[in-house]
């Protein structure tokens, strides 16, 4: 990820609340917020999830101080595997099909609580072999 592509690389940037130090986001680009993960295990992607939805409480109760303005919260999962998931009917990689169903769970809470916040919910998926 460049900065001459217009991204600003946020993934240094931490806010303390009540004595714990949160990492807002990772990457920052047209009025979108990502947060982004590689790897290959349920619980490591799912950290990804949830530092995304923590980021984006913070940001709507004015908890993070000079925060850009947010419209769209992504998830960029960076997969760790051999194989490209298959395409669902819509022309997208099939979630499904990555047998986890933990963070299949929390991806569908986090696009509930997204939406919930007035956001959209982009999810970005890239291979890593």
């Amino acid at each position: 990820i460049r900065e001459k592509d217009g991204f600003t690389n946020l993934d240094r940037n931490t806010t303390s609340v009540d004595g714990n130090v949160v990492e807002t986001m990772d990457l920052y680009k047209d009025e979108t917020m990502f947060a982004v993960k590689i790897g290959s295990a349920s619980a490591k992607l799912c950290y990804c999830v949830d530092q995304s939805l923590t980021s984006l409480k913070l940001l709507k109760k004015g908890g993070i101080k000079n925060s850009p303005s947010i419209t769209t919260v992504a998830l960029w999962l960076v997969l760790e595997r051999q194989n490209k998931l298959p395409l669902s009917a819509n022309g997208m990689p099939d979630l499904n099909e990555l047998n986890m169903l933990m963070l299949f769970n929390r991806i569908d809470q986090w696009k509930k609580e997204v939406r919930l916040a007035g956001c959209k919910p982009v999810i970005y998926i890239n291979y890593r072999q």
